[in-house]
């Protein structure tokens, strides 16, 4: 099934305040020889917040494509199978630092049998027009990182063959703005 998590986590504290969301889609089912299995469910996970009061900001959101299912002979995988997307726009109004992480995962494809194919993994293609990681601070040190993995590749456990891993492009996707330190 799908998996979508907007804006679930929140919390307000002056000492340091961490906050962690993460969406895991379901993996596709499993089909009888001759049927078609399942596709792995889309994952995403959201995060608008902003709050002045913490000494320490910390922020993870993860989103994890779920794997593509088979019929013994042949995996599901690749394209809406198993979709993972992120997005994070934190904001520490205080001053203080900030620590912003946001990672998505492709869907692994699913397995194969004899004679049969595996599905290859999801890409995970994030190349918006404006960043979709930004963290800020008015003057405190602010970290913004993402990473972008493609989904693995399923395993065939005969004489087929095994499924491509996924691609993952990551372009123009983080940013930050502080007075302070920006890595």
């Amino acid at each position: 099934g799908i998996a979508l998590a907007q804006n679930i986590v929140a919390g307000d504290t002056s000492g340091t305040l961490n906050l962690v969301q993460n969406a895991i889609g379901g993996a596709g089912g499993i089909a009888g020889t001759g049927g078609n299995g399942g596709l792995g469910g889309t994952a995403t996970s959201n995060l608008a917040f902003s709050n002045n009061d913490p000494s320490l900001l910390n922020v993870t959101v993860s989103a994890i494509g779920g794997k593509g299912g088979t019929n013994g002979t042949f995996g599901i995988g690749g394209g809406i199978s198993g979709i993972a997307s992120v997005s994070a726009h934190i904001g520490n109004t205080n001053g203080n630092p900030l620590n912003v992480t946001a990672d998505a995962t492709g869907g692994q494809g699913g397995d194969g049998g004899t004679g049969g194919l595996a599905g290859n993994g999801t890409d995970t293609l994030a190349s918006p027009l404006s960043p979709t990681v930004v963290g800020t601070s008015t003057s405190g040190d602010v970290t913004v990182s993402t990473t972008q993995t493609g989904g693995a590749g399923g395993t065939n456990t005969g004489a087929g063959t095994a499924g491509n891993g996924g691609i993952a492009l990551a372009q123009n996707i983080v940013a930050g703005d502080t007075s302070g330190t920006l890595n």
